[in-house]
This record gives C-alpha cells, structure tokens and sequence, in this order.
C-alpha cells in the first residue's frame, strides 16, 4: 500500500528505510529487510547514490 501513496519518490524512500527500522526493532527482519529492497528499488531507479548507499548500510548492519 505504501508503494502507491501519492508522494515524491524520495520522501517514499525515507518512508520505507523508517518502516524496515522499525521493523528491525521489533525483531522482524524479514518485513524489514523487504521494506529495505522496495526502498533500494526506488533508489536505484532514481539514481540517487546517496540513498542507494545508505541502504546498503543498513543491509549489512545487524539487528541488535
């Protein structure tokens, strides 16, 4: 559903990394983990390295 709310693709982005946070905190890796890859596809889509990189720290970081 967050895929097609009507917003700007880079505020969708910070959207989706604060939704795989969240999802993190909690334990659910795998809904995070999938929140991460929707965010790097509207990234990479985008050309935006600053995202593209930031979300790539985020897949090697650990859940602590």
């Amino acid at each position: 559903m967050l895929w097609y709310l009507p917003h700007l693709p880079k505020k969708k982005i910070k959207m989706f990394v604060k939704l795989g946070d969240n999802y993190r905190k909690i334990g659910k890796e795998a809904k995070a983990r999938y929140c991460y890859q929707q965010a790097l596809t509207l990234a990479g889509s985008l050309s935006a390295v600053y995202y593209i990189k930031k979300i790539e720290a985020r897949f090697k970081k650990q859940p602590a």
